[in-house]
């Protein structure tokens, strides 16, 4: 019994320092969308930086690599496939 009655008193003992504490004022709304656009802005200043930085290590490896990959097209099908036919041929007539 005593427990309870001395956790209970502590309960409100905390409870009444916590009422008569002055609660800070709270942000506005404006505030907090003014935070929240400069947070964001600072995101997209970053991956844009990130995604030019990795644009331009892109560049770098196809420079010396060549491109990566130019697309499937029916015209790039096709002139494959005619490249490999004339390495076919070529081979058959040796």
């Amino acid at each position: 019994m005593k427990t309870i009655l001395l956790s209970a008193s502590l309960a409100l003992a905390l409870s009444a320092s916590a009422w008569a504490a002055d609660p800070s004022p709270a942000p506005s709304a404006v505030d907090l969308l003014s935070r929240d656009v400069k947070e964001l802005d600072a995101r997209l200043r970053d991956a844009t930086e990130e995604i030019a930085a990795l644009q331009k290590r892109l560049d770098e490896i196809e420079a010396r690599l060549g491109e990566s990959y130019g697309g499937v097209s029916p015209f790039n099908t096709i002139e494959r496939r005619l490249e490999e036919l004339e390495k076919d041929v070529d081979d058959l007539k040796r």
